[in-house]
């Protein structure tokens, strides 16, 4: 068995149900996403935020490698949300593709900027 096998299994168990939508493929996954809370961001080209904010629009993603996410404007559906892959990046444990992480905003009404 593989370690990206293994990864698989646990997210089998432990994971969410999600949907992966890539143009007109819609996949059935299971994915862990999880909210990264920025707080205070100091990014020199970005405006600041208020001391003690969060800004919960962002979440993170954790999922098996077969799936890609880095190709093209892909939304990842789950629980009634949609979200838009903001950047995706697969990890490698030697020459095997382990798992893949990615970063997520949540689809807001209106918002073209997702």
């Amino acid at each position: 068995m593989t370690r990206a096998r293994v990864f698989e299994i646990l997210l089998e168990r432990y994971g969410n149900t999600v949907t992966v939508i890539s143009g007109s493929d819609t996949v059935p996954a299971r994915a862990v996403i999880q909210p990264l809370n920025y707080k205070n961001k100091l990014y020199p080209v970005e405006a600041y935020l208020p001391a003690g904010y969060f800004d919960n629009s962002h979440y993170l993603y954790f999922g098996a490698a077969s799936y890609r996410l880095d190709e093209g404007s892909v939304v990842v559906g789950t629980q009634g949300k949609r979200y838009q892959v903001k950047r995706a990046q697969k990890v490698y444990l030697g020459d095997e593709e382990l798992y893949q992480w990615a970063v997520l905003q949540e689809f807001m009404e209106g918002n073209t900027d997702v």
